[in-house]
């Protein structure tokens, strides 16, 4: 997409990017992605915006089952890609090569690594393990041996570990609890549609849930679910009014024009 903005033959785009499968030559001369893959996995992909106008690249590495092992992050300096910008958001599963150091024998995730920019430079942001129940393919616990609780980067935030699980299922196999996302309790109808969420530091959200999908008009909402339900409503009062007095100025437009009709 947007491909002359991304060997800088236009700056009429604010985003360009390219998608590699089995051809490593990209649009940019001299440049290639690392593997030519024939089973539709993507080897790799470059893009740019608008923001910096910097290039930068992923290279994909899958194992023999095509899971992702690692994308390796690069960026276009001095004529090549590479890291020498101080600047890297690889992502490792496991230790990047070995798929069972990622994956366990279900092919759920064992261990992931990745980093990111964080006060002028890049650094491991998260190094996470997973654990997962004995009798089920569902996860049981994250643990990020570089946890940081006051992270702004969108990463993961590892929550109270108590040696408890972190995440607990109701029969249904519903999520009931995740600790690393504050939350105590999830509370389900009898569609298996979530209505409440106890927050392990705050007081009780309802979900609103419309009539016709639970049956039931009596809902109440707290804290920013009910300030998000008040600003559906007024946005909606607003729109009903704004048509009504758009229909009422041309019925008095029409009866003003019809009436002077009749007069001449």
């Amino acid at each position: 997409m947007n491909r002359l903005y991304l060997k800088d033959d236009t700056q009429n785009s604010f985003f360009g990017y390219e998608l590699g499968y089995s051809d490593t030559l990209n649009s940019l001369i001299g440049t290639s992605y690392q593997k030519a893959l024939y089973n539709g996995n993507i080897t790799g992909t470059v893009w740019r915006s608008k923001g910096d106008g910097q290039l930068r690249k992923y290279d994909y590495s899958y194992d023999a089952a095509g899971r992702l092992l690692s994308a390796a992050f690069t960026q276009f300096t001095d004529g090549a890609f590479n890291l020498s910008a101080g600047i890297d958001y690889s992502v490792m599963m496991g230790n990047g090569q070995s798929p069972s150091s990622a994956y366990d024998a279900n092919g759920n995730i064992l261990y992931m690594v990745q980093y990111g920019l964080k006060l002028g430079s890049s650094a491991l942001i998260d190094r996470l393990s997973y654990a997962y129940t004995s009798s089920a393919n569902k996860l049981a616990r994250v643990a990020d041996a570089v946890n940081d609780p006051n992270t702004r980067l969108g990463d993961f935030k590892d929550g109270a570990n108590t040696g408890a699980d972190d995440y607990l299922y109701d029969v249904n196999g519903n999520l009931t609890q995740d600790l690393n996302k504050g939350i105590a309790n999830i509370v389900y109808n009898q569609l298996n549609l979530p209505e409440f969420i106890d927050l392990v530091e705050k007081e009780r959200c309802a979900i609103l849930i419309p009539p016709q999908v639970q049956g039931s008009k009596n809902r109440f909402l707290t804290g920013k679910l009910k300030l998000l339900l008040l600003r559906s409503i007024f946005l909606a009062l607003f729109m009903k009014l704004s048509k009504i007095r758009q229909i009422m100025f041309y019925t008095i437009t029409n009866c003003f024009f019809a009436a002077r009709k009749k007069a001449a």
